[in-house]
């Protein structure tokens, strides 16, 4: 009876905990407030046991006038320039396109793992579109990309296409147009993703994280102008809006007003996140604000070892968080200064105002240091372009960025699964006997690309007889005869889940002196090396020395992070990656002038097994034959 009683009361006590423990359950899962089905704006602060908010935008893509009616009298009351539609640019009337009649377009501001519904609008006349979400790998979605006629059909003009893909990449992105037309790329908006202040390694370098401290520089076309790699054609916008730098009197250092500002608060540390959207024009741009030093965070989303420099350059497409350190008391007002590097034909300069709510206090403040063990002061400039300064002792260059992420050791290997040697340059063809003049073709490995006539991810088996795809190993008949200058689709096959390394190589042609800069769709990769001047040794030379380690120094241990990186002028960028997101990605040149000739190649990682099922419904595009009939 004694040991009954015992085995009575351990059940009761179990059973007891049970109940307790699925009561607490119970009583969490009811107070926690479950999401709505959509949420017109989900820019919140970001907390680890939040759900996921299902956010729905929508972007209405038109014609718009710069500086029409509804901006009343903008030119003369600086006011009228705010008011609701009202675009200025550089200050010249004429018609541009834009995304809900702004420009840059609407930003979007979500949290980790938030996901995305953009019902996006194309009311162009007579032109599809399609939008790239950069930064974003679309893992669960690679429908949603945003390549026309790689991920999707492109948008026809007057439709609507809904995007559904999950923010699962943290940190500042891009959202842009994806077509080869330079009005067109001017379509473009901040992606922010923020995280978490417990997932965010950043997070004890900065006190505030305004959603307006985002500062987008574009290229502007200067009406008149053709585009053109031997003369500039563009100025540069700070938040869709140029300013120079106009003097009132010699006793005020600054200015009576600026188009674009931004507000910190004197003492605190601001996260700020600039994004180069580039990219008619392409020239590398410098960013710097006057009597401050940044401490650079971040590079495409991802953490690096902090550096605080004084300036820092970057490329098209490149976004690069920073610390904003407001604990200066001269003035309430300093300049923010993005301008061309004198590598371009024609320099090119825009300002904005950093504005101080109020003076800091000159006592020396703990929250307004930088953190000294983790920053190198003596760094003048952070440059992710090469130039002849990078070396110098105060200048820090992309080979010796550090990330805060460690490579992967199964990455750090001396050999990977797939090694891709892929050259690029620019071969002289004529176009016709009627136009003599020769034209400037791009190529990877002597191959033009050129988009399919059907989307490859959801459409693949109507291209399998169009004797248009193409790779190294195998090439259509009709390129047999054509003098180095075959275009096809070129697709490279690589297995799921291969460690592969990615050598782009510069081996010229074109008149250009910047570095050309690559953009990769559908993830991001590790730059573990970057040098000019080796594309001069012939491809085998290149292979054997990579071989042998002797090609150039690599870093295996902390490299940078990026989905955006520039190819050093006649030089060679190694890129190390794990395929493991199946699908269609295109890697390509930033420059639209270029990718939209032909400088871009597919990378097929895994097979149609390995892709999610194509959603329901899906819009089709191809050839159509009508049925066969006779007139009487």
């Amino acid at each position: 009876m004694v040991v009954d009683g015992h085995r009575a009361m351990v059940w009761f006590f179990r059973f007891s905990l049970f109940i307790g423990l699925l009561s607490a359950v119970v009583t969490v899962i009811y107070f926690t407030p479950f999401p709505q089905l959509y949420h017109a704006n989900c820019e919140r602060p970001c907390h680890e046991l939040d759900w996921p908010m299902i956010c729905r935008v929508k972007l209405s893509l038109e014609s718009h006038q710069l500086l029409g009616s509804w901006c009343a009298d903008c030119h003369q009351n600086v006011s009228d320039c705010d008011l609701k539609d009202c675009l200025t640019a550089d200050g010249i009337p004429r018609y541009t396109l834009s995304a809900n009649r702004q420009l840059p377009g609407p930003a979007i501001q979500v949290c980790e793992n938030d996901i995305l519904v953009v019902d996006v609008t194309n009311r162009i006349p007579g032109q599809g579109v399609a939008i790239h979400w950069r930064g974003q790998p679309q893992r669960e979605t690679p429908y949603m990309d945003g390549v026309a006629m790689v991920t999707q059909c492109p948008i026809p003009a007057h439709t609507t296409f809904q995007y559904k893909f999950r923010a699962s990449q943290a940190g500042t992105h891009l959202w842009q147009i994806h077509t080869g037309n330079g009005q067109i790329d001017a379509l473009f908006g901040p992606l922010i993703v923020r995280q978490a202040d417990r997932r965010e390694v950043q997070r004890q370098l900065y006190d505030v994280d305004d959603p307006n401290h985002i500062v987008v520089i574009s290229e502007w076309p200067i009406p008149g102008k053709t585009e053109s790699t031997t003369s500039s054609s563009a100025t540069l916008l700070i938040n869709g809006r140029a300013q120079t730098k106009i003097e009132l009197d010699s006793e005020d250092p600054h200015y009576k007003h600026a188009s674009t500002r931004f507000n910190v608060t004197g003492g605190k540390r601001h996260r700020m996140r600039v994004i180069y959207a580039g990219s008619q024009i392409g020239c590398p741009v410098s960013i710097q604000i006057e009597k401050h030093q940044l401490q650079v965070i971040a590079m495409d989303g991802h953490p690096i070892f902090p550096q605080v420099v004084q300036s820092l350059i970057l490329a098209p497409g490149e976004r690069i968080d920073f610390v904003l350190k407001a604990d200066q008391t001269e003035f309430l007002s300093y300049w923010l200064k993005a301008e061309t590097r004198p590598s371009c034909h024609k320099q090119s300069s825009s300002y904005a105002l950093i504005d101080y709510m109020f003076r800091p206090s000159k006592e020396p403040s703990s929250l307004s240091r930088f953190n000294e063990e983790t920053a190198t002061t003596q760094t003048k400039v952070l440059s992710t372009v090469t130039e002849n300064e990078c070396a110098m002792s105060d200048h820090i260059c992309l080979p010796k960025i550090k990330s805060m992420n460690k490579l992967p050791k199964d990455l750090a290997a001396e050999k990977l699964d797939l090694t891709l040697y892929l050259p690029f340059d620019f071969v002289s063809v004529l176009s016709s006997p009627e136009f003599p003049d020769p034209l400037l073709k791009p190529r990877i490995n002597n191959i033009t690309f050129m988009f399919p006539s059907s989307p490859l991810l959801s459409q693949a088996a109507d291209l399998q007889e169009s004797n248009s795809l193409c790779s190294d190993a195998k090439r259509p008949k009709y390129c047999m005869d054509e003098a180095g200058a075959c275009q096809c689709v070129h697709v490279i096959d690589i297995p799921l889940n291969s460690r592969v390394e990615l050598l782009l190589i510069d081996k010229g042609g074109d008149d250009l002196t910047d570095e050309h800069v690559f953009h990769l769709h559908g993830g991001s990769f590790y730059v573990v090396g970057s040098k000019k001047g080796l594309a001069d040794n012939s491809l085998e030379t290149i292979r054997k020395l990579n071989a042998e380690g002797g090609l150039l120094e690599k870093n295996l241990k902390d490299p940078v992070i990026k989905d955006t990186v520039p190819v050093p002028p006649g030089g060679i960028a190694v890129l190390r990656f794990r395929a493991d997101n199946p699908g269609y990605w295109l890697l390509h040149d930033q420059k639209a002038a270029h990718w939209s000739q032909g400088l871009d190649v597919i990378l097929h990682v895994g097979n149609s097994n390995d892709l999610p099922s194509v959603p329901e419904n899906f819009p089709r595009c191809g050839n159509w034959v009508g049925p066969e009939y006779f007139l009487i």
